[in-house]
């Protein structure tokens, strides 16, 4: 099984899994073989929906239903500073964010995100959904290698390359989410 998956792997057709419990997929797209060298054009980081595994809102009285979430993202980089934040998806257990980041890559290191997925509350704080495979954490910290062209996930192992759409889901049994992303070069 390991063979299968290693070579699997090297052809780019599926990831490695990271943990049990996660699912972490990639899906082949038509990419350039070789990615641009470090610090030309720009990396564009590509979050293409979210979907709510868990309920996130409580159910109010006099409702049969419990409220959908009300996605948002919020992401960091090392390329700069602050975070930036998307619109708010109003009562979505699925979210077609097609949200798009664009960062000129460092040229000796790797490019990082932290990408946050949050519930929005009307009257009480927002909930962070849980994205990360790692048990405890909810943040999805993902990187980027700009010479290689290859995307690694939170724990270091490749889930990956530049040009797939990838699936990462978290492992926790409250406000579980799985992020769908993808990270693309231009010139």
């Amino acid at each position: 099984m390991k063979k299968q998956t290693k070579a699997l792997c090297s052809l780019g057709l599926a990831a490695a899994p990271m943990m049990t419990g996660a699912i972490i997929s990639s899906t082949p797209q038509l990419a350039i073989a070789h990615p641009p060298e470090p610090g030309q054009g720009k990396v564009l980081l590509t979050v293409l929906k979210a979907t709510g595994l868990s309920k996130f809102d409580k159910k109010t009285r006099f409702k049969k239903k419990h409220h959908r979430p009300d996605f948002y993202l919020r992401i960091t980089t090392n390329a700069r500073q602050g975070f930036v934040k998307s619109g708010k998806m109003n009562n979505k257990t699925v979210a077609y964010f097609n949200y798009k980041l664009a960062v000129k890559p460092p040229k000796k290191q790797l490019l990082s995100y932290g990408i946050k997925l949050l519930d929005s509350d009307r009257f009480n704080r927002d909930d962070l959904a849980d994205i990360n495979p790692l048990p405890r954490k909810r943040e999805l910290k993902i990187f980027y290698s700009p010479k290689s062209g290859l995307v690694f996930g939170p724990d270091g192992r490749q889930i990956g390359k530049h040009g797939q759409q990838i699936t990462v889901k978290g492992n926790a049994t409250k406000h579980r989410a799985s992020i769908t992303f993808r990270i693309d070069r231009t010139h």
